[in-house]
């Protein structure tokens, strides 16, 4: 029996504030587009070209679509793991069917991870010092494996 995994990681520059839908029901839903760039050198004339891919990211989990309305702004670095899916319906302007393929963030899975852009003060997010490189460092409330030799045993909440 084989399992299936739909797993996608990217790590990428927001392009667009985050749109908040909030249902009837009272759950949050964030709407944001990540930007990714490959580049490589091209073989003839030696130069390097960039290519730029747009993401569409799709927050249905109540804590992480919290998290986008309050911390995420453009140019804000973000690390998106979630699920790729593809939905089609219909563009009511032109009776067109139409076609979107998504990252989506699940109500009890997915993780988003901020680092502010340089134009940011830095406060109200998780990464508080911005970098050129994604911070690695785990988010504020969990123990760096670093420092796992200075956790207490009675520090533990379980035995």
């Amino acid at each position: 029996m084989s399992r299936d995994l739909n797993q996608i990681t990217i790590l990428g520059n927001v392009g667009v504030e985050p749109e908040i839908k909030v249902w009837d029901d009272g759950n949050k839903q964030a709407t944001f587009s990540v930007a990714t760039k490959i580049s490589w050198q091209d073989k003839s004339t030696q130069e390097w070209k960039d290519k730029t891919s747009w993401h569409r990211i799709v927050v249905k989990n109540q804590y992480l679509a919290d998290k986008a309305e309050n911390r995420i702004q453009v140019g804000d670095r973000v690390l998106v793991q979630g699920t790729m899916e593809y939905r089609e319906w219909m563009d009511n302007k032109t009776d067109t069917k139409r076609y979107s393929a998504e990252i989506v963030l699940g109500k009890f899975d997915g993780i988003l991870e901020v680092q502010p852009s340089r134009k940011s003060n830095g406060e109200d997010t998780f990464n508080s010092e911005p970098s050129e490189e994604f911070n690695s460092e785990p988010s504020e409330g969990f123990a760096s494996r670093r420092n796992i030799e200075d956790v207490e045993l009675n520090d533990i909440p379980f035995e």
